[in-house]
């Protein structure tokens, strides 16, 4: 793992462990729920929208497991 590669790492585990991160997660999930719902969805360009909108809200939701199952694996490649 390059120099970079482990400060990147490690500023991502530090944002993990703020509260705003905490705060984000939240309003995430709010912002979801309110996504998440078939019946308010006009046409299918809306319906298009909102499952776009909810691969960007997952995506950014699970970005601290990806990102340690990443490390995890750059990890035990060096050891290899």
């Amino acid at each position: 793992m390059t120099d970079y590669e482990q400060q990147r790492y490690q500023a991502l585990f530090d944002m993990f462990e703020t509260d705003g991160w905490g705060y984000l997660l939240k309003d995430i999930e709010e912002e979801a729920n309110l996504h998440n719902n078939v019946m308010a969805t006009g046409s299918a360009d809306d319906l298009f929208f909102r499952k776009g909108v909810l691969t960007v809200l997952r995506n950014v939701h699970g970005l601290k497991d990806t990102t340690y199952a990443q490390y995890n694996a750059a990890k035990e490649e060096e050891e290899s």
